[in-house]
């Protein structure tokens, strides 16, 4: 059975499409001996067909721990928000902007002071020290109130900045008349140039590139012309031909401009980059709205926390609550014990659930069988109704939390830490039941659960097995998901606790890289890749992720039971030690063996 799910859906990879029904009318219990199956009413709801063995829809059955209709988060937190995203970037935007106007803003303070110190030694003529200090004071003044102004983010203008600069271009014309039009020191205007345009709006940094410009053009045609003296520190020889004056001068404006179009550029390249990731971020705020009213009209139509046909009704020592799911095995109920009031998950066995002549005697034995696993990693059995019981049933420990299928839905992956703490207590759980000579053979992210407690939880022991068209596929037997079941299973071979293992292989990648392992068009396509193919390392995929990692869960996914680890356990300590960058030298040889037959895809 699939389960219902209380955080936001994203990714529709694990999501099959569940038919909506008419909500069932409540029913009162069949008395003890009579026939434990009731048909459903037709004039009120549908029978209840097959519902695939697959990643869960939204609106499917709950786990047998899930909250309705809400949920109690973890500390594994989701991701962010799509309006803090957005204002994320655009926050990056401007603190990174005031960041590189204040860093220039304290470099300019230091070059003023050094020009004071020309000013103070250097042999200048009179008239032009003096032009070039009421120019220090005005540059000063102005690079303390920009140095000043930037310390805060949160006050950062642009538009103050703009006009800041162009009053800071005017006073730089009288350092060109210092130095000489042909001096270096448009050198430092054009770094000015750059850094301002690469901060600010095109208009403010094409006025201050133009004041720049125009000023010492303005210059060097009056000392050419002779309508002012040459009083710069570095002069030209009297004789310097036009054609030089020409040339020289048009290899300052040259310098001043390209530093505007270059820093221009790279500012509208960033906030180009920027507006389409906020796109990109409403286009996907956008799908996760439909797919989560789209939920929403599921656990609706499926009648997900309300009255079930069931409800308050009394069975065994059960009083059955609001209706947890639905699927093509029966409903869960929320219930509690008549005497001690203990929560329980109960799920009952109706009509139709199943193709055998005996569906009871095989709901009951698996029932106990997923009883006799004694493993703080599987979910509790708490009672089962037998034979005198008007309908068969199976009463749960009732878990608060979330599956791993929810849990990537938000978060899309999850860390190496947490991945290891997953594999180890998953493993625990499976190499228990292979003690018990059990397989569960439909391990998959909607089959973990991470109660509030910070333990990880195996669910549906032994459920798959009972399936008489099982899992997604309808012929020959086999059962499971397409993809997380491993290849021998695919084929409709006897399995045993290997192709767990190999399930588990499959989570841990799923977990790790944030991507199924193997992706189909249909199931038939999906099988071949199970069957024939390996997805990309999860080392090209997560950035720093150890290589030895690749090859433990090489290991893991092998093609053949007998490549793989012999234990769950021995898999899990292997991947804590590799994601340390560890690895032993035969897992390793072993790895490369495989390797060398069926490499990870590129």
């Amino acid at each position: 059975m699939s389960a219902a799910r209380e955080s936001d859906p994203s990714l529709p990879e694990e999501q099959p499409t569940m038919a909506a029904r008419p909500r069932a009318s409540r029913a009162s219990l069949p008395a003890p001996g009579a026939a434990p199956f009731p048909a459903p009413e037709p004039e009120k709801s549908s029978p209840l067909g097959e519902a695939p063995t697959s990643e869960p829809a939204a609106a499917s059955e709950p786990r047998t721990g899930e909250s309705a209709p809400t949920s109690t988060r973890t500390h594994l937190t989701g991701s962010p928000s799509t309006a803090s995203l957005v204002r994320s970037s655009r926050d990056f935007l401007r603190q990174d902007e005031a960041s590189r106007t204040h860093n220039f803003a304290t470099a300019m303070l230091v070059v003023v002071v050094l020009g004071v110190a020309c000013l103070l030694f250097l042999p200048a003529d009179p008239l032009a020290t003096k032009l070039a200090a009421g120019a220090m004071v005005v540059l000063g003044l102005g690079f303390l109130t920009l140095f000043v102004h930037t310390r805060d983010v949160e006050r950062f203008d642009p538009a103050f900045v703009g006009w800041l600069a162009a009053v800071l271009a005017i006073g730089s014309v009288p350092m060109v008349y210092y130095f000489g039009v042909f001096s270096p020191f448009p050198c430092a205007v054009a770094l000015a140039l750059f850094v301002h345009a690469l901060s600010s709006p095109a208009r403010y940094a094409l006025l201050s590139a133009g004041l720049c410009s125009g000023g010492h053009v303005a210059v060097a045609l009056a000392v050419y012309t002779g309508a002012i003296d040459d009083r710069g520190l570095m002069r030209p020889g009297e004789d310097l031909p036009g054609s030089v004056w020409i040339f020289g001068q048009g290899a300052v404006q040259l310098v001043y401009w390209t530093a505007y179009f270059v820093g221009h550029s790279s500012f509208r390249r960033t906030h180009r980059t920027v507006k389409d990731l906020e796109a990109a971020v409403r286009q996907v705020a956008a799908r996760e709205a439909l797919l989560r009213e789209a939920r929403q009209e599921l656990e609706r139509a499926a009648g997900i926390g309300e009255p079930g046909r069931f409800t308050e009704q009394r069975l065994g020592p059960w009083i059955l609550g609001p209706l947890l799911g639905r699927g093509g095995m029966g409903e869960i109920y929320e219930a509690s014990h008549v005497d001690s009031g203990d929560p329980a998950a109960l799920k009952l066995l109706l009509r139709g659930a199943y193709a055998e002549s005996d569906p009871f005697t095989r709901f009951a034995r698996e029932a106990r069988i997923a009883e006799s696993l004694d493993s703080q990693h599987v979910v509790g059995i708490l009672d089962i109704g037998g034979p005198e019981s008007p309908l068969p049933y199976i009463a749960m420990e009732r878990l608060r939390g979330e599956d791993l299928a929810a849990m990537l839905r938000t978060r899309r992956r999850l860390r190496p830490e947490e991945v290891a703490k997953l594999i180890a207590e998953v493993a625990h759980a499976l190499d228990e039941a292979a003690g018990a000579r059990i397989v569960h053979r439909d391990l998959k992210p909607s089959n973990v659960f991470f109660t509030t407690e910070g333990s990880w939880k195996v669910l549906d022991f032994g459920v798959s097995k009972l399936i008489g068209e099982a899992g997604t596929l309808t012929a020959g037997h086999v059962v499971g998901t397409p993809a997380y079941m491993a290849p021998e299973q695919a084929r409709g071979e006897d399995v045993d606790a290997r192709a767990d293992l190999y399930s588990l292989g499959v989570i841990a990648y799923r977990a790790l890289t944030g991507r199924p392992a193997f992706v189909g068009k249909d199931f038939a396509r999906m099988l071949r890749a199970v069957e024939s193919t390996l997805p990309p390392a999860p080392s090209r995929l997560v950035e720093g992720l150890p290589a030895a990692v690749d090859d433990v869960l090489r290991i893991a996914m092998a093609k053949a039971p007998a490549d793989r680890f012999d234990t769950a356990s021995s898999f899990a300590e292997a991947l804590r030690a590799a994601f340390a960058g560890t690895l032993r030298p035969d897992h390793q040889a072993h790895a490369d063996a495989l390797n060398a037959t069926l490499p990870w895809s590129r």
